[in-house]
């Protein structure tokens, strides 16, 4: 018995017939019928129950099929190991950020793996948490870095570091509410928002900070993924947002925090460092993670 004998096997149990299956298998029905004969010459018993309407297992066929699951499962992860130590040189890194990350995190990273090795480049994809997750898990990203995703089966974390406030209610310099006493966040929760989609991690902070005193959470009159967006509607349409703290020290970005009445505590976050499971990594990308880590540790 060989892998392939038990993957045509599977490819019958699959498409229910001996036909489909061969079409599927780009081979024709007498071949795809002498292998499963064979198989079950091998075994000495019988696999498949030949019915008119197509082909079932028998008590011996279930049991192969659920150990042929198991092998090809293994074979699929020997395949993508090999593939990792053929790309062990791979140049480009795909690295998944949130926003804040970008900034503060990333560029001193990128700085000294730029200058220390010449011949690695990068593909910078930012993203909501949601996003990441999904490029994570499809294998679009190497390595991401974000506040909390889900792990699991698939994700794990690697590192995690560098404690720092988390998002605040943030206005233009001209805003109506700029300059004025302490606004109440019944007030605030009135005005143009403009946030992330439902179901993403800004939102439920968004809704948690409110909930937390007493109050639903504020209705957007723009959703969207873009920061470059929410930004923009905040600077010259006087919208209102949630945003990073960290990310409010730069010079180059003139929007405020609100001063409200209420006695909101702070709330804290740290970065974390993710992979995907039993995917190995290529050189370059591993390098950038222990940098990531470093920059963690460091701050």
């Amino acid at each position: 018995m060989d892998s392939k004998q038990l993957m045509k096997f599977l490819a019958v149990v699959d498409h229910g017939s001996l036909g489909r299956a061969a079409q599927a298998l780009n081979i024709t029905q007498p071949a795809l019928t002498r292998s499963v004969k064979e198989l079950e010459a091998y075994l000495g018993v019988q696999l498949f129950l030949r019915q008119s309407t197509g082909m079932s297992l028998t008590k011996y066929g279930e049991m192969l099929e659920r150990q042929a699951r198991i092998v090809q499962t293994q074979l699929d992860h020997a395949l993508d190991n090999i593939r990792a130590l053929k790309s062990l040189e791979q140049t480009i890194v795909r690295v998944g950020v949130v926003s804040s990350a970008s900034v503060v995190l990333l560029p001193d990273a990128l700085s000294r793996m730029t200058s220390n090795y010449k011949n690695i480049s990068f593909s910078v994809i930012e993203a909501l948490e949601d996003d990441l997750t999904a490029r994570l898990v499809n294998g679009d990203v190497d390595v991401a870095v974000a506040f909390r995703l889900p792990e699991g089966e698939d994700i794990e974390r690697v590192a995690t570091g560098f404690t720092h406030l988390g998002g605040t209610i943030v206005a233009s310099s001209d805003h109506p509410f700029r300059g004025c006493p302490p606004v109440s966040l019944r007030e605030v929760r009135e005005k143009a928002w403009v946030l992330p989609p439902s179901g993403t991690r800004v939102r439920q902070e968004v809704a948690d900070f409110f909930l937390a005193n007493d109050l639903e959470p504020p209705v957007p009159r723009v959703e969207t993924r873009s920061n470059l967006l929410m930004q923009t509607l905040v600077l010259h349409s006087n919208f209102i947002t949630w945003f990073p703290q960290i990310l409010l020290v730069s010079k180059e970005i003139s929007i405020y925090p609100l001063v409200i009445k209420e006695d909101c505590k702070p709330q804290l976050r740290s970065f974390s460092i993710y992979r995907r499971k039993e995917k190995m990594l290529s050189s370059a990308a591993t390098r950038l993670l222990y940098e990531l880590k470093a920059e963690l540790e460091n701050r």
